[in-house]
């Protein structure tokens, strides 16, 4: 018996030899200062690889997102205010008392006072930024939005201090009111 024999192996096709490369000339002793220059060895160009373009680092948005939260939150803090001095005035209505009155208006009065003034700084920091983002496009969208926001609780404000103002005068016009 005889044993088997290992597959044959695939031929490997003959590949071109690397041409010779030229010998340097030498300089001669007649031109020293003509020496030639060194050839180099002819080797296939590399294949170029596309090198991908230098990109400007992104900018982020936290700008216009802190812009849009201090719009929400000058929003809904007006509307948390609203209801809470709107749910202690039904409570004084349901529960009256002439003695706890001077009471429970100061509480609602400090409440009032204090929203008015923080929703002012709010909305204002909320259109500052707001502006900012959107101009320098770091939270375009989100800047927009906080500024708009930002912008309908300032004006519900000042409303709200330009009635006070003038609610203020015609009481004070009233004859007999005042000594």
């Amino acid at each position: 018996m005889t044993d088997p024999q290992p597959p044959a192996v695939p031929a490997v096709p003959d590949v071109p030899a690397v041409p010779d490369v030229p010998a340097v000339p030498t300089a001669s002793a007649a031109t020293p200062a003509a020496a030639a220059p060194a050839a180099t060895p002819a080797v296939a160009p590399a294949t170029a690889t596309p090198v991908p373009a230098a990109t400007a680092p992104r900018k982020g948005r936290g700008l216009g997102v802190f812009a849009l939260i201090l719009g929400l939150l000058a929003m809904l803090g007006d509307i948390l205010v609203l209801v809470v001095i709107g749910v202690q005035i039904a409570s004084l209505a349901s529960n009256f008392d002439w003695t706890t009155l001077a009471a429970s208006f100061a509480g609602v009065a400090i409440l009032a006072i204090a929203a008015f003034f923080g929703g002012f700084l709010v909305s204002a920091l909320a259109i500052l930024l707001g502006i900012i983002a959107a101009v320098k496009n770091r939270g375009r969208a989100a800047g927009v939005v906080g500024a708009i926001l930002g912008f309908l609780v300032f004006i519900s404000h000042l409303v709200v201090a330009i009635t006070l103002a003038g609610a203020g005068s015609a009481i004070s016009g009233i004859p007999g009111l005042t000594s």
